[in-house]
């Protein structure tokens, strides 16, 4: 399963409606989503900007992977992968915790000083 931002295009005037400079579709609706391997869409939600009654510890990537795998019934049988803008060292625990295996990429200051290798010579 594959969890990701996806932008629903959107020219007319509406306050949900928002901008992502650099992406193909500029104006238009943020949705999250966690799809199939064949990118069939499970399960989606309207991003629908700041929330006020959040928990102060969670970033936001961290509540929107657990709102879209609330539904998952089975964690075992599922691998989730995401980007990284989801993966940090908590997620990864949190995740593991409830059964899920995953797989992402990370930013070098979300490691918590973890015992990883960072690759600085890419060929």
């Amino acid at each position: 399963m594959s969890i990701d931002e996806q932008m629903l295009p959107y020219f007319g005037r509406h306050s949900g409606k928002m901008y992502m400079h650099g992406k193909p579709v500029k104006f238009g609706y943020k949705l999250w989503i966690v799809a199939s391997h064949t990118g069939y869409p499970f399960h989606m939600m309207l991003y629908s900007g700041k929330e006020k009654d959040k928990s102060p510890g969670d970033l936001l990537g961290t509540r929107v992977i657990f709102e879209l795998l609330h539904p998952i019934r089975e964690p075992l049988s599922h691998t989730v992968t995401f980007d990284n803008f989801f993966t940090s060292y908590d997620v990864l625990v949190k995740l593991q915790e409830k059964g899920f295996a995953a797989l992402g990429t990370v930013r070098h200051n979300r490691l918590r000083g973890s015992p990883l290798p960072i690759a600085t010579d890419v060929k």
